[in-house]
């Protein structure tokens, strides 16, 4: 077999065909300013196989969220977002830091049956929009890799990201009204 060049080894690993040789990716989501990371960051740019992330929700149109903004400290400022739906408002509140740390979710827009009907009357998002930018990715690559094109997130992660991971532990265990599983 011929020696493949990089996104000619990724394709065919998409596909699940036969390969000159094992592909090998890292991930790259190293932090922009630490020279640390630079000697890393050659030897995969020379040595495996490279993707560069390109998301095509980007052309989906967004739900109208409203946002109000309480000082809480002098690290952390507290948003609260809230999604109008047909069905009714829904909320969520988020501690956002004032210093590059990380943030909190407080509360999340579904916490129980009836704020999953009220999301679930949004109806589907509109998509349209300016592709171009995909074929600059996929030319900056070159045959360097490929360009992983993201269309949606996973499902259960995102109404785990809805709902909270516990309160999704406990409606998907728990049984309604009518006996059913949520």
């Amino acid at each position: 077999m011929k020696t493949m060049t990089r996104r000619e080894r990724l394709t065919r690993c998409y596909f699940n065909q036969e390969v000159d040789r094992p592909a090998v990716y890292s991930r790259t989501g190293f932090p922009e300013d630490d020279p640390s990371y630079d000697r890393l960051k050659a030897y995969l740019e020379a040595h495996s196989e490279l993707k560069s992330r390109w998301s095509g929700r980007q052309f989906e149109s967004r739900y109208p969220v409203e946002r109000l903004i309480e000082p809480h400290s002098e690290d952390f400022e507290r948003w609260i977002e809230i999604l109008h739906t047909p069905a009714g408002h829904l909320q969520r509140s988020s501690f956002v830091s004032l210093k590059g740390q990380p943030g909190l979710q407080r509360t999340f827009l579904i916490s129980c049956r009836e704020d999953a009907q009220k999301y679930l009357a949004l109806g589907f998002p509109d998509l349209g929009g300016d592709t171009s930018s995909f074929f600059a990715a996929r030319a900056d690559v070159g045959e360097k890799g490929i360009v992983d094109v993201d269309l949606g997130s996973n499902p259960g992660g995102f109404v785990v990201e809805l709902c909270g991971s516990e309160s999704f532990a406990v409606m998907s265990c728990t049984p309604s009204a009518n006996g059913r599983w949520h």
